[in-house]
């Protein structure tokens, strides 16, 4: 694998950008499920897609979302493990707490979990765009699936 670690130092301007898209991506998700969370950005990695897959450790979510203005034809891809988008998508729905826990460990994102999902997930790319725009400025971040 030729996986390339960005070490601390070395990458300061994309974790500084990744640290505010988590920091998007936490308070968009906890104000639609009412309740707190944590982000935080644990490692820069550049991968291509074959090295991101072996990198995986759990089933994800993928949200694509396409990118316009300057970077139109682009996607912005964020991936959010199964288990974590089964939990907010319960905590949208007021799912009972149990219901939750067995769908998160079926390791599938399915029925009105995932259209919920998808709802977050369209929320999710608005935040991510306005902290985009913030920092890369003339970006738009708008959900494709």
């Amino acid at each position: 694998m030729t996986t390339t670690t960005l070490h601390l130092g070395t990458g300061k301007e994309l974790r500084r950008l990744f640290g505010k898209l988590a920091e998007s991506i936490r308070e968009t998700v906890a104000s639609l499920i009412g309740k707190s969370l944590a982000a935080q950005v644990v490692d820069v990695v550049v991968a291509d897609a074959t090295e991101l897959h072996a990198l995986l450790q759990a089933n994800v979510a993928v949200v694509h979302g396409a990118l316009d203005k300057d970077f139109a034809g682009k996607q912005f891809c964020t991936l959010v493990e199964v288990a974590d988008a089964c939990a907010m998508a319960g905590l949208l729905m007021l799912t009972p707490e149990n219901v939750i826990e067995q769908r998160q460990k079926s390791g599938k994102l399915e029925g009105e979990d995932k259209e919920a999902f998808g709802e977050l997930a369209n929320v999710l790319c608005s935040g991510l765009s306005s902290a985009l725009r913030a920092e890369v400025q003339n970006v738009d971040i708008r959900l494709q699936d």
